[in-house]
């Protein structure tokens, strides 16, 4: 597992805030999101030492849990590199394994990998952050800031589910980047079944068989959707959500009015990341919000971006402003919504919003394809950029 990969899949288990929301710090770069750094947090003006100190401890719990992993992988092939002692006593009595948690509740042969996953501490983590990220976001709407004990709490939750982390990316879930594997199907249902065991709601027989039929069924158009070539990247993100949210939706059918309440109380899926069961999880770390006054506002910030990324030079540039700037005036619906606290101080923006601009975007990279002339290195990049650049109006 690579630096890259860990905060990456962090991203989708919960929520990495901005350091200007005060939560498990986090910022945007080329390759992805990455941790900050104290001295970044610092900068903001609205990161507590307490919250600082407990992101720290869990940076480095997250490294020495890696380190572990790789020292027992390494044991594991050195014991197997042995040769077998033919004279040893084969009917020596044999010690009883040790009892272990009950593995995955909805499985896959191909992903053996999810039964070493601690799906008590799982569940137990998501049905206690299920009410408190609604309060999250109450009290910040409420008071214009963040309420710090709440995201201390949240972010020790967290922790609990960063120490799954190794086992989860063990089990090669396809899906769009790391943060697709968290949202898989299986992984999804599996969340589901522990949280509502751990909230005392637990899935009936027959819900179980329901939710494993509907498991597979999404699980194999996963596959198909993550097999598939497109013209541009960002539609395999698109489809990829699409399909989740359908598979949440018709799992969540499956749920009694009391378990749907437990695991998404009303309100929550208002704000992406507000749900633990939403395909925000995936796509809020491919989310980058511009604050812009104005549609003109958005296409200066948006171009500018897409320029660097793009290595354009200035005439090129130019033209791509101006496809820019007319897709952007001709979808007036996407600056009419005014930027909450949540969604600037938390990055957490509203449902629907993301989406939008993702379909817009998608529908924006193609006239430039069409309009501007590009080189082949410059297409390659046009056709593999992952970020959804989201008009916040100010």
């Amino acid at each position: 597992m690579t630096t890259a990969q860990k905060p990456a899949l962090l991203f989708a288990i919960v929520l990495v805030f901005t350091a200007g929301g005060g939560f498990l710090v986090g910022r945007y770069t080329a390759q992805g999101v990455t941790l900050a750094s104290s001295a970044d947090a610092a900068q903001s003006g609205n990161a507590g030492s307490p919250l600082l100190a407990e992101n720290a401890r869990l940076r480095e719990r997250l490294d020495e849990l890696e380190r572990e992993r790789e020292s027992l992988a390494d044991a594991q092939k050195r014991t197997a590199a042995e040769p077998k002692d033919a004279g040893a006593d084969k009917s020596e009595p044999k010690v009883a394994a040790p009892e272990v948690a009950k593995g995955a509740l909805f499985s896959d042969p191909r992903f053996a990998a999810l039964d070493a996953i601690d799906w008590n501490a799982i569940g137990s983590a998501t049905s206690e952050m299920a009410p408190l990220l609604l309060q999250l976001m109450q009290e910040l709407e409420k008071t214009g800031e963040v309420p710090t004990a709440i995201a201390i709490k949240l972010q020790s939750l967290n922790s609990k589910l960063v120490e799954q982390v190794p086992a989860m990316l063990e089990a090669g879930l396809p899906g769009f980047g790391p943060n697709g594997a968290y949202t898989h199907p299986l992984v999804t249902a599996n969340v589901l079944g522990s949280a509502l065991l751990a909230s005392g709601q637990p899935l009936t027989d027959a819900q179980r068989k329901a939710i494993d039929g509907l498991a597979r069924s999404f699980a194999a158009e996963n596959d198909m959707l993550a097999s598939s070539t497109r013209d541009f990247d960002l539609e395999g993100l698109l489809a990829e959500a699409e399909m989740k949210d359908r598979f949440f939706a018709e799992m969540s059918s499956q749920l009694s009015p009391d378990q749907l309440a437990r695991i998404e109380p009303d309100g929550a899926a208002n704000f992406d990341g507000g749900s633990m069961f939403r395909s925000s999880l995936m796509t809020r770390a491919y989310t980058d919000p511009i604050s812009a006054k104005s549609p003109e506002d958005f296409a200066r910030i948006a171009s500018t971006r897409l320029g660097e990324q793009l290595s354009l030079d200035e005439a090129t540039a130019a033209k791509v402003r101006g496809v820019v700037e007319r897709m952007a005036q001709s979808s007036p619906q996407l600056f009419a919504d005014k930027a909450s606290p949540v969604e600037s101080k938390l990055r957490m923006l509203k449902q629907g919003r993301t989406t939008a601009a993702l379909r817009q975007q998608i529908a924006m990279l193609r006239e430039i394809q069409k309009q501007v002339p590009l080189s082949p290195e410059q297409l390659t990049k046009l056709r593999s950029l992952r970020h959804v650049l989201v008009p916040l109006p100010k």
